[in-house]
């Protein structure tokens, strides 16, 4: 359970209303789930983009990647790698892993884009994911 502070004192924050406080704010149907799916989408192109190279030689490499790049990203998010896996990784990020497709190329030039203050995984990285899903 979260919580926030209100006036003087502590007030429990339920998910009800920090969706409802989304909705109203964006004008969309998004949740807090939306964003825990894409921030898990992208911390997984980055995790098997980061050893694509290593991962190319054989099906078992890309496997131990996969799997891998799941542990890491359920441990950011506090899940099992199943749980994870299943439900907030987009399952195409994989899927073009296989292919050779990651964003490999982007974070060689993250020194360009980057922010001071700013989380490395938006911005260019994030664009970058959304390239590579959509393209």
């Amino acid at each position: 359970m979260l919580a926030f502070w209100e006036g003087r004192a502590w007030d429990d924050l339920r998910g009800d209303d920090l969706n409802e406080a989304l909705r109203r704010l964006s004008g969309t149907e998004i949740t807090a789930r939306d964003f825990r799916t894409w921030h898990a989408t992208v911390l997984a192109a980055v995790a098997v983009a980061v050893t694509a190279e290593a991962a190319r030689a054989t099906p078992a490499s890309r496997r131990r990647q996969v799997a891998r790049a799941v542990r890491e990203v359920s441990h950011c998010l506090g899940s099992t790698p199943a749980g994870c896996r299943a439900s907030y990784i987009d399952p195409r990020v994989f899927e073009l892993f296989e292919q050779g497709r990651t964003i490999a190329p982007t974070l060689t030039r993250l020194d360009e884009h980057g922010a001071f203050g700013r989380p490395a995984t938006q911005g260019a990285v994030e664009a970058a994911v959304l390239d590579l899903l959509t393209g």
